[in-house]
C-alpha cells in the first residue's frame, strides 16, 4: 500500500516515528509534517515533505490546502492525520481514505475547556471515515462508536537486560515535569529513607518543564536525607537513555489521579517494562491492567502512599525478576502494535464497506 503519513509536528519527536519504522518495512510510507526548528532526524520511510510551521490562522489556511494538493498528487492508498485544531478540513475535502488518529481527549484542568475541545475532537471525527485511539476509554469518552480501531501506545525495545541489578534501589524517572507533582516522589522517597537509615537509595529525575515546577523539584531536592541522592539530569535525547535504563531497577510512573489523566495511557510505563524494570505506578486504570505483583507496585499519588510503595518493592526486591519482566513485555513493543494493530486498522479502512 501507498501510506500518507501527515503530522502537525516534526517527523523523529513523536511516536510516529515507530510507525515509519515498522511499516516502511512492508508498505510505501511518505510524510508530511512541520518544521519545529529542532535537529533533523533521518527518515526510513519513502518520501518526506517538510512545511514551514505557521501559527497564524492564515499560515495554518495555506498548510490545508498544501497537505491537500499533496494528497493529490502522491495519491496513497490511505491517509493518516494525527489530529490537530484544524484537521476537520482535511477529513472534508480529501479524496482519499482518511483515517483521524486521536491520541488523547482533552486534558486541561478547567472541565469547560476540556468539554468545549472534546466536542470539537468529536465534531472532526465525522469528517473521517475511519479513526483510530489508543484506547477505548478515549473513544467512549469522545462518544465514537462506529469505524473506531484501537492502536496502543507502545515502546521500543532497545537492548536485553544484561543483568539483574537488584543489590539496591535506584529510582528512574524519564519525562514532563509539567503537573506531574514529581516532587512529591521525592517527599515519599524521603520518608521512605529516614525510617530506614541504613538504606541508600539513588533517584535518578530526567526531563524538563515549566520554571515553577523545576523549582518545586529543586526546593524538595534540598531537604532529602543524607542516604537519599538525588540526581536532576534535565533533558536528555531519547538516543541517550540506554545506560540510565541499565544501570536503575525501579521506573517510577508518577500521575496525579485526576479525571482529566484517567482515560489516558502512560508511555513511561511501557519503556521501563520493555527495559526490565520495576515499575511504580499511581493508580490510573491504565496502571491496573500492565502492573502486577511480578513487576511492580501500584500507589496514590501522594508522598505517603508513594512512601508504603517503595516500601513493599524494598521488602520484595529479590522476588523480582528484570529479565522476565522484560520478556513478558514485549506485548508493549512498537514492533508488535505496528504489526498486529496499526495494519490491520489501516487494511480496515482501506475497505469500501468500512465506511
Amino acid at each position: 500500500m501507498k501510506i500518507l503519513i501527515c503530522e502537525n509536528g516534526q517527523y523523529g519527536y513523536s511516536d510516529y516515528f515507530y510507525y515509519v519504522k515498522y511499516l516502511s518495512r512492508i508498505h510505501q510510507v511518505d510524510y508530511f509534517c512541520l518544521d519545529a526548528g529542532r535537529e533533523r532526524i533521518p527518515f526510513d520511510g519513502d518520501q518526506i515533505f517538510i512545511y514551514k510551521r505557521h501559527r497564524s490562522a492564515v499560515g495554518c489556511l495555506k498548510q490545508i490546502i498544501h497537505t491537500l494538493r499533496l494528497i493529490k498528487q502522491r495519491n496513497p492508498d490511505i491517509v493518516i492525520v494525527r489530529y490537530f485544531r484544524y484537521c476537520l478540513f482535511i477529513g472534508l475535502l480529501c479524496k482519499r481514505p482518511a483515517i483521524l488518529d486521536i491520541r488523547t481527549v482533552d486534558v486541561n484542568p478547567k472541565k469547560h475547556l476540556r468539554m468545549m475541545h472534546n466536542l470539537l475532537i468529536r465534531m472532526t471525527a465525522l469528517f473521517y471515515q475511519h479513526r483510530i485511539t489508543i484506547k477505548s476509554e478515549i473513544a467512549k469518552e469522545l462518544n465514537i462508536k462506529r469505524n473506531v480501531s484501537i492502536v496502543p501506545l507502545g515502546a521500543d525495545f532497545r537492548q536485553e537486560r544484561i543483568e539483574q541489578n537488584l543489590d539496591s534501589l535506584k529510582l528512574l524517572y524519564v519525562g514532563t515535569l509539567n503537573n506531574r507533582r514529581i516532587h512529591e516522589t521525592i517527599e515519599g522517597l524521603s520518608h521512605f529513607c529516614r525510617s530506614h537509615p541504613d538504606t541508600d537509595v539513588v533517584y535518578t529525575i530526567i526531563g524538563d518543564g515549566k520554571k515553577r515546577y523545576e523549582n518545586l523539584l529543586v526546593n524538595q531536592i534540598k531537604l532529602v536525607p543524607t542516604n537519599l541522592t538525588v540526581n536532576y539530569v534535565g533533558y536528555v535525547p531519547t538516543t541517550e537513555l540506554d545506560s540510565f535504563y541499565q544501570s536503575h531497577n525501579i521506573g517510577v510512573s508518577y500521575v496525579p489521579i485526576i479525571d482529566a489523566y484517567m482515560p489516558q495511557p502512560v508511555t513511561k510505563t511501557f519503556e521501563y517494562l520493555l527495559a526490565g524494570m520495576i515499575v511504580i505506578g499511581t493508580a490510573l486504570p491504565f496502571h491496573n491492567e500492565v502492573i502486577t505483583k511480578d513487576n511492580g507496585v501500584i500507589t496514590q499519588d501522594n508522598p505517603e502512599s508513594f512512601a508504603e510503595g517503595i516500601y513493599h518493592i524494598y521488602k520484595n526486591l529479590e522476588s523480582y525478576a528484570l529479565k522476565e519482566i522484560q520478556a513478558r513485555s514485549l506485548q508493549f513493543s512498537w514492533d508488535n502494535v505496528v504489526n498486529n494493530a496499526l495494519i490491520p486498522a489501516i487494511e480496515k479502512a482501506c475497505k469500501p464497506n468500512a465506511y
